[in-house]
């Protein structure tokens, strides 16, 4: 006899991360079109006229400078609608993925998810269990990405169906996951002692360097995971204190002042701190690589192919999210209030400024545009300029910022690769 059974607490697990990962916005400009410089005016002191962001006391056409940058479902409308939608049908002791997990493992989702106490408890699959105060337990077989783990539970209340065994992830293994590839999955389930369902099934796994951007669910609602990439960011990375050390024995301006962060007079200083970073990857050859896709085809997740650190450095390449994680690690490092900025199609950087406004908030946000570095004839200037006019045309309902602090603070750290 078949049983009917929402899935709402399979989805909730979607619901608290889009909870969890919400993050503080910048200011959004609202000021006249940039204007290009050549490379020798760019040696020059920067004039803080040109980029000088709006202040958020001032009025707004729109009714707040702020972008919100967390999107969430909005199906409180239909929530009587279409409610067979959201509802499967099952059979006494069967097995339910989560709708994650059905799409394949994302290793670097599995790992962000684990920063948090909360989010780590998550189950991602569900057994169903008719019986009435029964004892059950369940066995997950060890393979390349899992430990064996046990899991077991009287279920005393009367109402509750589902058991929810954990799944102990082998950490090492999820971030070493450089291909994609498949695991073999086993478990066992036990009610009173006695054997009810053995499960054997092939999943998909994806490079960990696969990021989910978001997913959407049978209604097309979006979840926003955009917070994922700030593990791509690693100001912690030890090849980062050699190369600031490099770029302080080359540049003769660095070596007079070195980078100090917020310490400086005013924004003129965190610009110079800036393109000094810049300048030197720019030098080094460091290049625009379009590899941004992903393998999955799925039309539930869109996902985003991110280069680790190290890959950046080594290889010269970098796409837009890629430069913008790693110069993201350098001004995070140095201290600089760093966000990553992701538009449809796009990502790049933004940074606060020193001066603050009456409410002792940064007066100025400056964004830049790291698929530029690199290119010849294009100036710090012009890709800041750039990333200017590209956040000012962009449409707040489509704007991410993921504040790299905010997401510190939350227990998102980096991968350490």
């Amino acid at each position: 006899m078949k049983k009917s059974i929402s899935l709402l607490f399979i989805i909730s697990f979607i619901l608290c991360l889009n909870s969890f990962i919400e993050t503080p916005s910048f200011a959004k400009e609202n000021k006249n079109e940039p204007q290009k410089c050549n490379t020798s005016d760019c040696d020059e002191e920067y004039d803080d006229e040109d980029y000088e962001e709006d202040d958020c006391d001032k009025d707004n056409s729109k009714g707040s400078c702020i972008v919100d940058v967390s999107k969430k479902a909005n199906n409180d409308d239909d929530e009587d609608e279409d409610e067979d939608d959201d509802e499967i049908d099952v059979k006494n002791y069967d097995m339910i993925f989560d709708s994650i997990l059905n799409e394949g493992i994302y290793p670097s989702f599995i790992l962000f998810a684990q920063m948090n106490k909360e989010l780590s408890e998550t189950p991602l699959i569900h057994f169903y269990i008719e019986d009435k105060n029964a004892h059950v337990k369940v066995t997950i077989d060890e393979n390349q990405l899992m430990e064996q783990c046990i899991s077991e539970r009287d279920m005393t209340d009367k109402d509750e169906m589902i058991f929810s065994p954990w799944i102990k992830w082998k950490r090492d293994a999820l971030l070493n996951a450089d291909k994609p590839g498949f695991i073999n999955f086993s478990a066992l389930l036990e009610v009173n002692g006695v054997v009810k369902n053995r499960i054997n099934k092939t999943i998909t796994y994806r490079s960990v360097n696969e990021a989910i951007l978001g997913m959407y669910d049978k209604k097309e609602n979006y979840t926003d995971f955009s917070a994922l990439f700030s593990c791509f960011v690693n100001e912690d990375h030890p090849r980062i204190d050699k190369i600031l050390n490099e770029i302080i024995d080359k540049d003769k301006k660095a070596r007079k002042i070195t980078f100090f962060g917020y310490q400086g007079e005013s924004d003129k200083d965190v610009l110079n701190q800036m393109e000094w970073i810049w300048n030197y990857f720019a030098a080094k050859g460091t290049r625009y690589s379009d590899i941004t896709g992903s393998s999955n085809s799925s039309e539930m997740i869109a996902a985003q192919y991110v280069r680790f650190f190290d890959q950046v450095i080594d290889n010269n390449q970098a796409n837009c999210i890629d430069g913008t994680c790693m110069l993201a690690s350098f001004y995070k490092k140095i201290g600089l209030d760093v966000s990553i900025v992701l538009v449809p199609g796009h990502a790049f950087l933004a940074v606060n400024g020193q001066e603050t406004n009456k409410k002792g908030e940064p007066k100025n946000t400056y964004y830049l545009e790291t698929t530029m570095m690199g290119t010849k004839g294009i100036s710090f200037k012009d890709a800041l300029n750039e990333a200017k006019r590209e956040f000012k045309e962009a449409s707040e309902d489509e704007t991410y910022v993921v504040n790299i602090n905010a997401c510190r603070a939350a227990g998102i750290m980096p991968l350490g690769r």
